[in-house]
Formats: C-alpha cells, structure tokens, sequence
C-alpha cells in the first residue's frame, strides 16, 4: 500500500514517525501494527512503542477483534480526541474576518476585537488560576490549554526553582 506523507502541520509536537502514524491511521480508518510497520518499515515492536504515548494521550485506542482460531488481533484507530491534532482552516477564517473588520470599521474596530477576546480569555483563566501556588497554576494553565485543542504539559525543568 502506498501512502502520501503527512503535510507538515499535522500534530505539531509530534515527533515524525507519531505524525505518520496518525496520518496513516486517518486516510486506513483501523490498522493493525503488521500493516502499519509495513507501511512505514519499521518494526511491530517500534510502532507498538509509539502507540503507548498516543493511548495514553488520547489520541489512539485498541481492539481485540477475534477470528476463528488463534489469537485476536488487535487493530488500532483514532478517537474523537484525535480530530484536535489535525489542522483546520480556523486561522484562515479569522485572518479573512479581521481584515474585513479593519476594512469596514477600521484598525481601531480591529483592536477593540481582540481586546475583547483577551479580556473574556484572562477572566475565563482567572477563575480557575485564582488562589492556586505557581506549580498548581502551570498545570491548570496546561489543563486549560489542552482543553482548548492544544496538546500541553507541563514539566519542571532541572536547576528551576
């Protein structure tokens, strides 16, 4: 089977072969790991490797479909959740708006819009950031983010206070 590459803008963060993986898994619907280390000559082992994070963040889920005789096997397919690390056309959409905003009303009209937006994004974040210590804040905001579509975490780096 032969498969187009990934365009580079999908699941950013992503490492290369995570991205294929996922790509491949949306245009075959369901794979198995023989059929996807085919495709991606690799072995059983390293795609099963990368299935472990996709599980565990959502975005891949497993099962047993059984024959005959002889073991299941096991296919795997994206969840909903994984729609959030393919891209869409919002960003081109609110690009065309905002120029039609400054068109028609003008800059002003423009800033007075994301402005808006900024203020109803702090007062949402604020709520639920308020009486937090900074460590608990840094995980609710990566909570928040990845709520939002985005895929974030957070993580203490060594020598950080």
């Amino acid at each position: 089977m032969s498969i187009p590459s990934p365009r580079e803008d999908i699941a950013e963060g992503f490492s290369e072969p995570k991205k294929k993986l996922l790509y491949y898994l949306k245009i075959m619907q369901q794979a198995g790991l023989e059929e996807l280390a085919s495709v991606m000559k690799v072995s059983r082992m390293a795609v099963h490797k990368h299935f472990a994070l996709l599980q565990q963040r959502g975005l891949v889920e497993s099962t047993e479909i059984r024959g005959r005789v002889g073991r299941p096997r096991i296919v795997y397919r994206l969840t909903s959740q994984s729609k959030s690390v393919f891209p869409k056309s919002y960003s081109a959409i609110a690009t065309h708006a905002l120029d039609f905003i400054e068109k028609n009303m003008g800059k002003d009209a423009v800033e007075r819009v994301l402005y808006e937006r900024q203020s109803e994004l702090f007062d949402q974040y604020y709520k639920r950031l308020k009486g937090l210590d900074f460590d608990k804040q840094v995980k609710e905001l990566a909570r928040i983010r990845d709520e939002e579509g985005y895929i974030a975490e957070s993580k203490k780096s060594k020598g950080d206070g």
